[in-house]
């Protein structure tokens, strides 16, 4: 028999749902709450799976419950465990709530006793289908169930009277007749009232008998189907008569994996791979079904709820496709920034090379200002020393040599040589600190140094540059600290310091002092640099040591001095370096440096 179905579906709408949220996040709460903002639910929160069990131990019986299948303390499939030794699948329905997807999570899921299975972030209109759905089913079970009840106590109630028509033989034919008339009432109104329920469900149903015929269809799967009732089809030609096909291929389903068959068998099935063909369209579903048992836990019904979820599947495919795009934008966007860093990486190593040799140019000049001095005072002292000589032989040569003139001779000699000598030592000395220095600036080798003593050797050759400025240079602090590093690397941050002093801080005619403190703090060496000069604007302090940043653009500044100091401090000699400044008041550098170096393997 047919259900009756209802023009006004809005006659069975329920108004009232009381739907449970078990969720530990409260975020995840508020937006399955506003999800429901708009319908006519009565909401209940709880944060654990232990407060949603002593609400349904104290007598509280929602329609439906929102379980978060992943929270710390007792799992969501716990949790329906222990709510199934109260309440079966048919009577309080259950939709366990993740962020993941495998197909082992919805069978664990089902294998505990939930009813539907749902993938987080979730679809407002997915999760609303889904909730009156499953309540509905629920209700419609325990109305199903009601009418088998009234279906008994009618049967019961006809042998009752068959009893009564034997005994009043008179009176028989009038009670029969009532008693039918009444039991056709009865029944014709609990199978509009279910009708309309189905009818008023946003979702195809579709039930079929323990013997597979198909016995009531709604309006919404008949859309889907394509066509009503045919009360003829077995469980073998479902998938034939419906045009049932696995997803995405144009093989027929097979029909012992239908889960309504499964429903038959006494389990609650779901499954999205399926579609409906039709001549001009193809439609992809997706089913969940559930066994209707009558009072005596007997199957006696399968139904099957499934929705068309054709706007879902064309936004799986825009993701998908979107998804692909993306990876190759990314695939492609890295390599080009893979080529990009190697590029500036390689220009970054060109650019502190031509540092380093413009420092060597610099070392270079001097080298030849520093020399100058003790190798022209040992020329002169030299050529003095050739006049009195020549001046001497003649002397001798006339034979009029006097005591006093050799005396006289000899210690002007004395004198001399004594001069050429200590002038020629000093240069001997300076040559080899400069030419050490030299080394470590083109070569990056490890080796131990004096600390103070190397920085006041690797800034002799800005001696002309500060005595034309006339700017002061002093290096204090401890004589014995010892450093095993790359002093190359240092000379060239101490220089490009002095020199960026000399450039920025102050005017053509002021003067300045500059100094360099050496200090120890356990195993590391702070080296300290100030100048008194103009200072740095704060806005400024951040950028001083990106690349090509100046603020002395017209004047030539490269930007790339203090860029090269960072790099060289951080990366080569492995320390840190930040700058304190405050306009009128001057510039600190502070290098923060290992005492030993680690090697770069």
């Amino acid at each position: 028999m047919n259900y009756p179905t209802s023009n006004n579906s809005d006659d069975c709408q329920p108004t009232n749902y009381n739907v449970l949220i078990v969720d530990d996040d409260p975020v995840n709460r508020q937006v399955l709450v506003n999800c429901m903002s708009l319908e006519k639910y009565g909401i209940t929160q709880v944060n654990t799976g232990k407060e949603a069990l002593t609400l349904i131990q104290k007598g509280f019986k929602p329609d439906l419950i929102l379980l978060d299948a992943i929270m710390p303390g007792m799992t969501g499939y716990e949790i329906t465990q222990k709510i199934r030794t109260t309440w079966q699948a048919d009577e309080l329905p259950i939709i366990l709530l993740s962020d993941q997807n495998p197909v082992e999570d919805w069978e664990a899921g089902l294998g505990v006793g939930a009813n539907d299975f749902l993938t987080k972030p979730i679809s407002k209109n997915e999760l609303l289908v889904r909730i009156n759905t499953h309540i509905n089913l629920c209700r419609l079970r325990v109305e199903t169930r009601r009418i088998s009840r009234e279906k008994e106590l009618l049967k019961q109630e006809n042998a009752d009277f068959k009893i009564l028509l034997d005994t009043f033989t008179e009176h028989g034919d009038t009670v029969a007749e009532q008693l039918h008339n009444r039991a056709k009432e009865v029944v014709y109104e609990s199978e509009r009232r279910l009708a309309q329920f189905l009818e008023a469900v946003p979702v195809g149903v579709k039930v079929l008998d323990t013997s597979g015929k198909l016995y009531f269809m709604n309006q919404k799967a008949k859309e889907i189907f394509g066509k009503g009732v045919d009360p003829h089809t077995t469980i073998e030609e479902l998938s034939e008569t419906y045009k049932i096909y696995i997803a995405g291929t144009n093989i027929l389903y097979p029909s012992e994996r239908l889960p309504i068959v499964r429903a038959l068998k006494g389990e609650t099935a779901t499954a999205d791979d399926l579609e409906i063909h039709h001549q001009d369209k193809i439609i992809p579903i997706e089913v969940w079904a559930t066994p209707i048992y009558d009072e005596q836990g007997h199957i006696i019904y399968g139904i099957n709820a499934l929705q068309d979820i054709t706007v879902r599947k064309q936004a799986e495919k825009l993701l998908e496709d979107y998804s692909r795009t993306l990876e190759k934008e990314v695939r492609d966007r890295t390599q080009k920034l893979s080529q990009a860093l190697e590029h500036l990486k390689a220009t970054q190593n060109q650019l502190i090379e031509s540092e380093k040799m413009a420092a060597l140019g610099s070392l270079v000049a001097g080298v030849a200002h520093e020399i100058n001095t003790p190798i022209g005072t040992a020329i002169l002292t030299a050529s003095f020393l050739e006049n009195e000589t020549q001046a001497f032989l003649k002397v001798c040569k006339k034979e009029i040599l006097k005591r006093s003139d050799l005396n006289q001779y000899l210690e002007s000699a004395t004198e001399s040589s004594q001069l050429i000598l200590r002038n020629l030592r000093r240069a001997g000395e300076l040559v080899q600190s400069f030419k050490q220095v030299a080394i470590d600036q083109t070569n990056l080798e490890k080796r131990s140094i004096l600390l103070k003593d190397y920085l006041e050797d690797a800034l002799l050759s800005l001696r002309p540059q500060l005595k034309q400025a006339q700017h002061t240079l002093i290096v204090e602090g401890d004589k014995t600290l010892t450093l095993d590093s790359y002093p190359g690397a240092l000379s060239q941050v101490a220089t490009n310091l002095v020199m960026n002093s000399i450039f920025h801080a102050y005017p053509p005619d002021q003067h300045g002092q500059l100094r360099f403190e050496v200090m120890r703090f356990q195993d590391r060496a702070v080296i300290e640099y100030t100048d008194d000069g103009c200072g740095i604007p704060s806005e400024n302090l951040g950028k001083i040591f990106e690349p090509f940043f100046t603020t002395a653009r017209s004047k030539g500044g490269s930007g790339l001095g203090l860029h090269i100091v960072y790099n060289l401090v951080t990366q080569t000699l492995q320390g840190t370096l930040r700058c304190e400044s405050e306009i009128g008041a001057g510039t600190k550098f502070i290098i923060d440096l290992p005492i030993v170096i680690q090697d770069e393997s």
